[in-house]
């Protein structure tokens, strides 16, 4: 099976996106390096500006029994090296922060794209089903066909679509259901089903959809020019994504597509009824 050129085309958009993000991680990286180097050399002038205050200081009362340092023997007392210590935990600990931003930050805009890239191939592969559609099943009258929830509840109207199409030539139904927990499912059986018993188990193609119950993922235009509710052949899917990261933005992909066949085809023809338990 030919993977379609628009999928290919999301996949390398994502990849440079991702080589984008690591790119500039690394540049957080290298940039919080130079500014340790930087507190290094202010803690290093730091401590040598204690180091002559306290010569001042003392200049002229040094102990006879502590002969005074000569030349390179002079050093730091522990209260200047624990200043110089702070300072540059301190400095360090603020780098580390702002790369361990920049890293989740990015982290969670790769995850954003990698949802609205997956949700598109998805649109791709509902769309190839819903134009090749003989007939568009109203999703808000599907009642218990879609099956129920994980915690057995029932699958609200419009979050389940069922098509009688022919893609590739091949008579076939199409499920579609976005349950509860976010896992977007596809299954399919054979229209001769009840003689052949070709029927697909559910599979899931896409977790993290956070649809509200106020916003069904599959609607019908009822509108007069495209059918109405009795022969509608015009779907609006509406997917909201979410990250595997938890993106703060979740993606929103819209489409309406048209059956092209569902104009001349019988809606009443019994098709894809009736559906085999899910």
């Amino acid at each position: 099976m030919s993977i379609p050129p628009a999928r290919i085309r999301v996949a390398r958009r994502v990849a440079r996106r991702a080589r984008r993000v690591v790119r500039r991680a690394g540049q957080v990286v290298r940039r919080a390096g130079r500014v340790v180097r930087r507190a290094e050399r202010v803690a290093h002038r730091a401590g040598r500006v204690v180091h002559r205050l306290r010569g001042r200081r003392t200049r002229g009362t040094v102990s006879p029994a502590l002969p005074a340092p000569r030349g390179g023997d002079a050093g730091f007392t522990a209260l200047e090296v624990i200043i110089a210590m702070t300072v540059l935990m301190v400095v360090i600990l603020g780098g580390f922060t702002a790369v361990g931003t920049v890293l989740k930050v990015g982290n969670q805009a790769l995850g954003t794209r990698q949802a609205g890239a997956v949700a598109a191939l998805t649109m791709t592969n509902l769309r190839e089903e819903a134009v090749s559609a003989n007939i568009l099943f109203n999703p808000a009258t599907e009642g218990a066909n879609p099956g129920t929830n994980p915690d057995g509840s029932a699958i609200a109207p419009g979050f389940s679509l069922r098509i009688y199409t022919q893609t590739n030539g091949i008579f076939t139904c199409v499920q579609w259901r976005l349950l509860k927990t976010g896992a977007l499912q596809l299954r399919s059986w054979s229209d001769l089903w009840q003689t052949n018993g070709v029927v697909k188990s559910w599979t899931t193609l896409l977790t993290g959809i956070s649809n509200p119950a106020s916003q069904a993922p599959f609607v019908l235009d009822s509108g007069a020019n495209y059918g109405g509710t009795v022969s509608g052949r015009l779907l609006d899917v509406d997917l909201v994504v979410r990250g595997s990261n938890g993106p703060a933005n979740p993606v929103e992909v819209k489409a309406s597509i048209a059956g092209r066949d569902a104009e001349y085809y019988p809606q009443n023809t019994g098709d894809c009824s009736p559906v085999p338990t899910p």
